[in-house]
């Protein structure tokens, strides 16, 4: 049984989110991409993960190269794997910080070292930052995840493999620029490609200091017309801070993950984000929320993935070495979507704030939902919502379902039409039209699209047992119809 929502956030600007259910496992597609998976986790573990064993799989298949760009390293299986390559005769390059990262880990990169492969240190007070790995120039492995005991089994990362030859060429040339030219920080330039394609879909590569990545995300963040959900471990900077609240005031839901210790840095931009109206809820668990990922107008035709190693600060932007990937990718942005959703259901509301408001723009109400009243449709149509079941016997997200009906005697095309619910999750309709007289039902639960049966792909319950508002909304976003229930049945019938 799904447990109720008491308190929720409902806008009139819809949420734009393919969900899938947080996995830490490759997903379908190129590249393959890894989160951890370790809501419960209380202590690191030395038990292999899925997103380690991918990594040592690639490792172990290199035929020609290994260079790798690591802040941290005490994880024995990698680094086992990266003396074991060069053992066998491939090329293993390291380059790594010499302060935090070096002296922490110093045990490890001196067993590199020992072995005979060359670690060269940035020597210098900023970061070296960087978690990437190149591998037979060919494929590439970044993310967030530092190749540690504690990053790979309790805090929060993700990782992302790329099997690119001409991605890997811009970070081979960024490498080399560290360990050849002993470039770091504001000695490099900007000498790389930003932009190539991959596998369909555009993909941009951005390194700090040099390549003015944090514009580049604050960009994004301008051009965002539906959603924004983000999971950050550091977040100081005052332009991104006000683009994220611009974005807000203009009708972009906005939502944030913020880890606590991050956010307990004197300069911390979560309270103000939180004055300003923007749901956020800080992170309850025994690990980091290590993430540095941003999900823009997931859904949408225009999705944005913004992922790396960046945190939002000065150093990450200024100074450090750094690398930040904008993914404008439907897959990629869905698998994150899913991934985001999931924390954000493990972190309870009493770690949050603005989540107990009801908004309706353009006037935003603080109170009790109970108090506050229904907007009225906007826009005269044939389409109704008629049945919501949310109450089914056995598991709610495979017997949860809306049924809408065309009660017009021309065909409705819903491409791109929007429902939700109270706490504005939304599912966008694909390419689709709904003949007269006939009805779809939109399921909860994932399944093959037909002209009878949607399927928001949700690993988790959407129809409060206890009562919820549907609202369907048009592509132009004007608000068709809806339908509000009490709870205490199975399912409610629609006017």
């Amino acid at each position: 049984m799904k447990v109720s929502r008491s308190i929720f956030l409902t806008v009139s600007v819809a949420i734009l989110v393919c969900l899938w259910s947080l996995v830490a496992v490759a997903t379908p597609g190129n590249p393959a991409l890894y989160f951890t998976d370790n809501l419960t986790a209380t202590s690191a573990s030395t038990t292999v993960t899925n997103m380690e064993q991918a990594l040592l799989d690639r490792l172990s298949a290199a035929t020609t190269s290994i260079d790798a760009a690591l802040y941290e390293l005490d994880r024995v299986s990698i680094r086992d794997a990266l003396i074991a390559t060069h053992n066998r005769g491939v090329l293993v390059r390291v380059v790594t910080d010499d302060d935090d990262g070096y002296i922490d880990n110093a045990i490890h990169f001196q067993a590199l070292e020992s072995a005979g492969i060359t670690v060269v240190h940035d020597n210098r007070s900023s970061l070296m930052h960087n978690k990437f790995i190149v591998i037979d120039g060919q494929y590439v492995w970044t993310g967030s995840t530092n190749l540690t005991d504690n990053g790979l089994t309790l805090n929060h990362n993700n990782s992302l493999l790329f099997d690119a030859i001409n991605l890997a060429t811009i970070f081979t040339i960024e490498f080399e620029e560290m360990f050849e030219s002993g470039l770091f920080g504001t000695a490099k330039t900007d000498n790389t490609m930003h932009a190539i394609t991959y596998d369909g879909s555009e993909l941009e590569i951005y390194f700090s200091p040099s390549d003015g990545a944090l514009n580049e995300l604050i960009t994004e963040v301008n051009n965002a017309q539906y959603t924004i959900a983000f999971s950050i471990f550091s977040f100081t900077d005052d332009a991104l801070r006000d683009a994220l609240i611009a974005a807000r005031n203009r009708g972009v839901v906005v939502r944030g993950l913020w880890d606590v210790l991050g956010a307990g840095n004197q300069y911390s931009e979560d309270e103000t984000l939180c004055s300003a109206g923007i749901a956020l809820k800080r992170d309850t668990f025994s690990g980091i929320l290590h993430n540095k990922y941003m999900i823009i107008d997931a859904g949408s035709t225009s999705p944005v993935l913004v992922t790396g190693s960046m945190n939002w600060s000065s150093s990450g932007a200024n100074s450090n070495d750094e690398n930040t990937l904008i993914f404008h990718d439907a897959d990629a942005v869905a698998a994150y979507a899913g991934a985001w959703e999931t924390l954000w259901d493990a972190i309870p509301s009493s770690a949050g704030c603005n989540l107990g408001g009801t908004i309706y723009l353009p006037i935003v109400l603080m109170s009790d939902p109970s108090s506050t009243p229904t907007p009225t449709p906007t826009a005269p149509a044939n389409v109704q919502i008629t049945t919501i079941v949310y109450d089914p016997s056995g598991d709610d997200v495979a017997g949860e379902y809306v049924t809408i009906t065309n009660q017009g005697g021309t065909a409705e095309n819903m491409t791109g039409w929007v429902l939700s619910d109270a706490a504005s999750t939304a599912y966008v309709f694909p390419n689709f039209s709904l003949a007269p007289s006939a009805s779809v039902r939109v399921w909860t639960k994932s399944g093959a699209n037909s002209v009878a049966d949607l399927y928001w792909g949700r690993g988790s319950a959407i129809w409060n047992n206890s009562g919820d508002t549907a609202t369907l909304r048009n592509s132009s976003l004007q608000v068709i119809d809806i339908c509000t229930y009490s709870g205490g049945s199975v399912s409610a019938n629609c006017p």
